[in-house]
């Protein structure tokens, strides 16, 4: 099948959650090296993020009227950005709308914790929708 650039995936207990794996949507951008970038859909902004400006610049909102997956109005956390494989990639839910895909990708553009490689990835897959 393959996995799709700038759609929703519901990862099952997420090793990158911290203290204890948790369920996770993710979106994902872009592959790089035979993986592929995600940021974590989150409920709502946390207070350590939103006491530093620099990470509080990297958020952006997704609409549940525009994803059927989600049951209210959320946040991508685009300050962290991580690797997933194809098969943790196995539960697509949603196609990313274009108001969320470009919110995203200014807020990738001027967040500086992405490690630039996987910026300019992320970037250069902006208008790559297909199946890699």
């Amino acid at each position: 099948m393959g996995v799709k650039l700038w759609h929703i995936y519901f990862i099952r207990d997420c090793k990158y959650v911290k203290p204890e794996p948790k369920d996770k949507l993710i979106i994902v951008t872009s592959a790089i090296d035979g993986e592929y970038i995600g940021f974590f859909i989150n409920s709502r902004i946390s207070d350590f993020v939103r006491a530093q400006e620099h990470l509080l610049e990297c958020q952006s909102y997704i609409r549940a009227s525009d994803h059927t997956c989600l049951t209210h109005d959320s946040t991508v956390s685009c300050d962290t950005p991580y690797l997933f494989t194809e098969d943790d990639l196995s539960d697509i839910r949603d196609a990313v709308s274009d108001d969320a895909k470009n919110v995203i990708l200014r807020a990738v553009k001027i967040c500086t914790t992405i490690p630039r490689r996987y910026k300019r990835e992320i970037l250069k897959a902006d208008t790559d929708e297909n199946d890699v």
